[in-house]
């Protein structure tokens, strides 16, 4: 992680990402990774390729499971009655099949070993009490 402060649930969207993405890799002691970091254009298709196989392996209704990382899995929701809470109104949500991800415990050791995270979180949290 790098010694930049933390912007504490600030959206990266995916313009910031590849950016992120290409010096990450331009950094990284890899040498096949530098040469597909070589251009934003190229990060950038890079990263499409990864998310659009990410999503077919979803919609074919595989289960993937990405290491260190976390499991993606789709889930059917099936109809249900909900009382809209600020109007008392009953309504009906229809059924649909949603993406659940399941973070995985090296990825949860991982942040809980981030000290300056923990701190920055607890501060927020503490604030905000």
């Amino acid at each position: 992680m790098s010694d930049q402060e933390f912007n504490l649930h600030e959206t990266l969207h995916t313009k910031e990402f590849v950016k992120f993405l290409k010096e990450y890799y331009g950094k990284s002691g890899y040498r096949h990774l530098k040469q597909i970091a070589g251009t934003e254009v190229v990060t950038r298709e890079f990263f499409e390729i990864v998310i659009d196989t990410i999503r077919e392996v979803i919609l074919s209704g595989h289960k993937m499971r990405l290491n260190g990382f976390g499991i993606f899995q789709t889930k059917y929701r099936p109809e249900r009655e909900f009382t809209n809470p600020l109007s008392g109104k009953q309504s009906i949500a229809p059924s649909h099949v949603g993406v659940l991800f399941t973070v995985s415990q090296r990825a949860k050791q991982v942040l809980n070993s981030e000290k300056r995270l923990l701190a920055a979180l607890r501060t927020q949290y503490e604030n905000k009490r």
